[in-house]
């Protein structure tokens, strides 16, 4: 059975490793090589490492297992980071192997966001995606998301163009990540 959990301090260099496969995958084709050289599992390791060492109230962390047990996917949120003033909770970033997407594990990723961050409080969330992601961006149009602004990024010494999703509700997106579509 395919499940949704917390993700646990002593997994992060697991966690890493599908996040790290999971952005090499997805932005293969959409970004320059020497951006995807720039990047390494090094610096994912330590993402996680510092993510997982966050107090829970001040973020969150969910993975998606596979029937065996296996990591297969993660998304984690927290504070928003760009400073808008009326979105002040952000998915800081969603990840899920090839072989998993398509069966509801990206959607209760999301929903299990949102709703650690509405329980911290939080009634608004923000996401930013590669503008070049059109799966990603249908991904969050099925769910609501509103396009809300564009902006160039530095990664890797190049500037790449991300885009702005909002949600001004988080109670309307826990209602469609759970809507069968």
């Amino acid at each position: 059975m395919l499940q949704i959990r917390a993700a646990r301090p002593g997994e992060a260099a697991t966690i890493a490793r599908v996040h790290d496969a999971c952005w090499r995958a997805t932005y293969a084709d959409l970004l320059p090589p020497t951006v995807l050289r720039s990047s390494t599992l090094a610096d994912r390791e330590g993402l996680w490492a510092d993510l997982l060492a966050i107090p829970v109230a001040a973020r969150c962390a969910f993975v998606a297992e596979d029937a065996a047990g296996a990591i297969v996917g993660c998304a984690w949120g927290g504070p928003e980071e760009s400073g808008d003033p009326n979105y002040r909770a952000e998915l800081l970033g969603l990840y899920l192997l090839g072989a998993h997407q398509r069966r509801g594990l990206g959607r209760r990723l999301v929903a299990a966001v949102a709703g650690s961050l509405g329980r911290q409080g939080h009634c608004a969330l923000l996401l930013w995606a590669l503008a070049e992601n059109a799966p990603a961006r249908r991904f969050y149009e099925v769910l609501g998301g509103r396009l809300l602004r564009e902006r160039d990024t530095p990664l890797g010494g190049i500037p790449v163009r991300e885009v702005a999703y909002g949600w001004p509700d988080l109670r309307a997106l826990l209602r469609d990540t759970t809507r069968v579509g």
